[in-house]
């Protein structure tokens, strides 16, 4: 969660950042979500997360995002990736 809290803040092309936190219950487990009104992850970004390793076609600017959808699904959670409107990107994680 650090590290795509850290991401939403330093991404942020604004002078103040809002990222908000919600952990909900399910059936299952639970739902951690990560919200952000920054100017979104781009398409290579999220391209590069698709692919189960970094290939050089096709590679991510960091590894933070990859790391943590790594961890969470090695852990058998879920790792979502949503826009949101009018600017932002809500990350779900259910574990």
């Amino acid at each position: 969660m650090d590290e795509l809290v850290e991401n939403a803040i330093h991404h942020h092309d604004g002078e103040a950042p809002t990222v908000t936190l919600s952990l909900t219950q399910t059936d299952d487990g639970c739902v951690c979500t990560i919200q952000d009104d920054g100017p979104g992850i781009p398409a290579l970004e999220r391209d590069a997360l698709a692919v189960p390793l970094e290939e050089k076609l096709v590679h991510s600017g960091g590894i933070g995002l990859w790391i943590a959808q790594t961890l969470v699904l090695e852990s058998g959670g879920t790792f979502e990736i949503d826009s949101r409107e009018p600017t932002g990107t809500a990350v779900r994680m259910g574990l």
